[in-house]
């Protein structure tokens, strides 16, 4: 569910009846989602509104969504807001590594970025796929955007970019992987992302968030 419609009384009203409504007819968690139907991809998700959700449903298990880009994100959600674990979107869009290194942060374990081989195998794997659901045509385009998420993740990001945008055929994604990986360097996080902090990650306890 996204929070409401829009900001207004009616439908924070309207959103705990249907909120309330989907428990007594027995389901097992929800998953509210910080921004309005309105704001679409505008605008921070409030998770101020996700901790009032959180407590009003109780020891009813809520899932919170919205601005989970990182896995210090994914900390801080669940430490802020008290909910039961969390739902990742936009933010495994070229880092399907984030659930596991979630996982090591809640735990207290270091977060890892993937290797130069490691993203190479999963940027071949991807595209196999994508060619067999979609053929080779649709895929070179539609795999473009997925290269250029994957490439933040690489010690040369901006020339990576810049190589996936380019593949127009299956023999430029793999010319692609053949240049830019065929080192194995140590991968590095996105640019921009904050790091964990140490003492906060303590503060999770035994909660494993979901994705």
């Amino acid at each position: 569910m996204r929070r409401g419609l829009d900001d207004s009384p009616e439908s924070s009203e309207k959103f705990y009846t249907i909120f309330d409504g989907a428990f007594a007819r027995g389901v097992a968690a929800v998953t509210v989602h910080g921004r309005t139907v309105v704001q679409r991809y505008v605008g921070q998700s409030n998770w101020d509104i996700l901790a009032q959700i959180k407590r009003h449903a109780g020891s009813r298990t809520v899932l919170g969504s919205g601005d989970l880009f990182s896995p210090a994100s994914c900390v801080e959600m669940i430490r802020k807001t008290g909910v039961d674990g969390i739902s990742i979107a936009r933010g495994a869009i070229g880092n399907p590594w984030i659930f596991q290194q979630v996982k090591d942060a809640a735990a207290g374990r270091p977060v890892r970025w993937p290797s130069l081989y490691e993203q190479r195998d999963v940027l071949a794997e991807h595209f196999r796929l994508s060619d067999e659901t979609y053929g080779s045509k649709r895929s070179c385009t539609l795999m473009r955007k997925f290269g250029i998420k994957y490439a933040q993740l690489h010690p040369h990001a901006d020339q990576v970019k810049q190589a996936f945008i380019a593949v127009t055929q299956p023999q430029d994604w793999q010319s692609v992987l053949r240049r830019w990986y065929a080192e194995d360097l140590p991968g590095q996080s996105p640019e921009g992302q904050p790091e964990l902090v140490e003492c906060g990650v303590c503060d999770l306890g035994n909660e494993t968030p979901t994705g």
